[in-house]
């Protein structure tokens, strides 16, 4: 995944908002969204070629989703960055997310990456370019998640509804070249819209977009439409 735009207001009915475009091989094979792990307890697509996944969410509202960092390391050898996401959709809050990524950090070496982990409360992005893990513990405000490191930088934040935000700011996934991109061979795959309830997953919303977000529709696949 390439590009998140990501929305905190803890007051808010949906505290969390997501909107995102995933870039990758086009025939690089994936599964659509679906219950997965152990218990069934977190909502993702996953990725069938190295497994685990770069988007998702759990029972109890904590989403996790994931960019890659250019130029940088490629080494087949390292863990999957996907697995970081998956391990990630099985806490029960947010704020345990640093002393696990210094777990996993201490056992596997990844290639570079930006992860976002966040939940109503409490929400942390980390970044990673093979020499220094930073960690980042966000205020409530909006953001936006790239290919490069993450810089802390606060964007716009509306006096809007989360709901509303979304539905206003989803045409930033269109914007060419650089968030929707067309490429031979590589490009934009797919694009997702989060609203995590209060409540936990129950009564969250997803949206997914199959192909470029210039030119198709969101489907939801999670949740009541219009509820």
């Amino acid at each position: 995944m390439c590009t998140l735009f990501f929305r905190h207001k803890p007051d808010d009915e949906y505290p969390l908002a997501v909107l995102s475009n995933r870039d990758e091989a086009y025939d690089r094979p994936s599964g659509d969204w679906d219950w997965r792990g152990p218990g069934r307890d977190w909502f993702a697509p996953v990725d069938l070629e190295a497994g685990g996944t770069w988007i998702g969410l759990n029972r109890r509202g904590v989403v996790a989703a994931l960019t890659n960092i250019f130029p940088g390391r490629e080494d087949m050898g390292f863990r999957s960055r996907g697995a970081l996401v998956t391990d990630l959709l099985q806490l029960e809050r947010t704020a345990n997310a640093p002393a696990v990524m210094a777990r996993f950090f201490s056992n596997h070496s990844y290639n570079n990456f930006n992860l976002l982990v966040a939940d109503p409360v409490t929400a942390f992005i980390f970044s990673w370019a093979g020499e220094e893990l930073e960690t980042f513990d966000l205020r409530p405000g909006v953001y936006q998640v790239n290919n490069i490191l993450f810089d802390g930088i606060e964007q716009p934040n509306p006096g809007i509804s989360n709901e509303r935000w979304l539905e206003r700011e989803a045409g930033r996934l269109t914007e060419h070249p650089m968030v929707c991109r067309h490429g031979d061979g590589y490009g934009t795959r797919c694009s997702h819209k989060l609203l995590v309830h209060t409540d936990g997953l129950e009564r969250s919303k997803v949206w997914h977009l199959e192909g470029h977000p210039c030119e198709e529709r969101f489907q939801q696949v999670l949740g009541k439409p219009g509820g």
